[in-house]
Formats: structure tokens, sequence, C-alpha cells
């Protein structure tokens, strides 16, 4: 899951802030019962991981690939890796599920506030972003994903963004000019935004996607490379007639 799925979903749960822990069961090995009887005080997200702060102790959700989570449903032959059951003030019982997630318990006091690299944040650094890329011996396709660089960025977007900006996935960080890595910045924020307003309306984010699973470039025509690059050999699209290797 990538920034935009994760931002959707610290949105729609929000509404549980101030409500209290009354039950909670998973097959996550972490010390879970702790959060018996305590007040949810703020939930939020940076990249691809949710924070749900319980004043002294919070709860890392990360999504992985394939997380997900449902409120007030069991997903049919799947068991929660974390699933907690909370009291309204109200006195109404909200029960919420995560599958297939990573769960880690951390102090309050160590959450993350570097902001500046969530691409979804308004303190993101665009400046200092475009600094990374230019200085960087590493391939373009690792740097995006690198989520200590870019947090937020899946495979998804690196493939959109880098065709957007016409800039071949096999790029060396350093060798690309530094106009084309500001456009490239900018293309990643345009389209996180545009994934994130898809998800938020839960429209298919096929209907934006312009190489990411394609056969055929949308400029000219061509047939779209899919090669396996990089550290992270994540699967990645591309167009090798519009997408520049400098």
């Amino acid at each position: 899951m990538e920034g935009p799925g994760v931002l959707v979903i610290k949105r729609r749960l929000s509404f549980l802030i101030g409500s209290k822990v009354i039950a909670i069961v998973g097959n996550s090995k972490t010390p879970k019962e702790v959060l018996l009887n305590r007040t949810l005080t703020d939930i939020f997200s940076q990249g691809k991981e949710l924070f749900l702060v319980f004043d002294d102790v919070a709860v890392r959700i990360h999504f992985l690939m394939y997380g997900s989570y449902s409120i007030n449903r069991e997903r049919e032959g799947k068991v929660p890796r974390i699933s907690a059951t909370f009291m309204m003030p109200e006195g109404k019982e909200v029960c919420v599920n995560f599958y297939n997630t990573s769960v880690r318990f951390l102090a309050s006091a160590a959450l993350p506030v570097n902001s500046s690299v969530d691409i979804l944040s308004e303190k993101f650094d665009i400046r200092q972003a475009v600094e990374r890329i230019k200085s960087s011996p590493r391939i373009i396709s690792d740097i995006l994903l690198d989520q200590s660089a870019f947090a937020g960025v899946g495979n998804i977007i690196k493939n959109e963004a880098l065709f957007l900006a016409k800039i071949h996935p096999e790029n060396v960080g350093f060798k690309i000019p530094e106009e084309m890595a500001s456009e490239l910045v900018n293309k990643i924020l345009f389209f996180s935004k545009v994934f994130l307003e898809f998800r938020q309306k839960n429209r298919r984010l096929r209907e934006v996607l312009t190489v990411y699973n394609r056969k055929y470039c949308p400029l000219c025509g061509g047939r779209i490379s899919i090669k396996y690059i990089g550290e992270s050999r994540r699967r990645t699209f591309y167009c090798n007639s519009c997408q520049i290797l400098y």
C-alpha cells in the first residue's frame, strides 16, 4: 500500500479519537494487551505507516504490499494481525481489524516527526528532495522507493512519476539534469494527489494510470517494457522511446 492509501485510512479512522480500547485480539506477537482501557489520543500517517497514539504508547502499522483493514466486519478466512474494539464516548462499540500488516509498539516520545520527506505532507521539502536525487549514485528507481527519502512512494507512484517526467528508470541519480530532477519531484507530488483523490472516492486507479500495467505507450504507441531492476527488484514499466537515459 502506498502513501495515499494510508492517508485515506487515517482519515476514515479519525472518528475513533477519544475512544477507549475495551478488547484486543489478533495473531500479532506484540504486547497488544497493554492497550486495554487506554484511550486513543491521536492518529496520523507518515508515508506508508499508520500510527495510533495512546498517551505514552503508540502502535505503528505498516501495510506492506497487501495490507488491509475493516470496520465492524471480519474478512472470511482471514485472521487479523490485530483487532481492537473501541468504546465510543456515546457508548457505541466499533471494531477495527488490520490484516497482513506489520505491527510494532513504540513509546510516543519516539514517534517520527520528519514530515519533510512525506510526499503528502505540506512540509515536504522539494529542494531537499531534488538534492537527494542529484547527490545519489543509486539508480532513480531505488532512490524513489527509499522511504527515508520519499516516504509514501510505492511502485505505482514510482512508475507513473518517471513516465510523466520522461525519465528512464535506470538513470543514476546524479546524472539526471537538475531541471529534470525537479520535474520528477513535481510529478511525484502531482500524481500522489491524483492517487489520493481516487482512493478517497473509491474509484479505480486504473482510470488514470499511463504506464503501470499497460501494454502500449500512450505517447508513441510503442510496446511498454517490463523489467525487474535495481536493488529493490520491483517490476518496472517504462517506454524506451519516450523516457530518456542520461
